[in-house]
């Protein structure tokens, strides 16, 4: 391991409040442009996004289980908060995908 810097490209811009897991080295970017969560696993520079409402605004992660957002640890459910649509996204954190209300 070295600690020289490395630079990741992730997609859109105007990434807000990002949350990281030192557990499992993933880091959850809001990527508001995208309408998305960014997930970035710092040890493998692998990328992904999880689809959200419209601009998602700040990130939080469940150390244990590796969710992202604001979680209810018993449910296991994800709440993202949209700026501009006025709604929460509730994501599923089994499955990572967007539960249909």
């Amino acid at each position: 391991m070295t600690n020289e810097p490395a630079r990741i490209a992730v997609p859109g811009f105007h990434q807000w409040d990002s949350a990281f897991n030192e557990t499992t080295g993933l880091l959850y970017l809001p990527t508001p442009n995208d309408n998305a969560i960014t997930v970035i696993d710092t040890r493998t520079g692998v990328v992904s996004m999880v689809g959200t409402g419209s601009v998602p605004m700040a990130a939080a992660v469940n150390d244990v289980t590796n969710r992202a957002v604001a979680v209810d640890p018993v449910s296991n459910m994800i709440y993202v908060a949209n700026r501009l649509s006025d709604r929460v996204t509730v994501i599923d954190g089994r499955t990572n995908g967007a539960v249909q209300r």
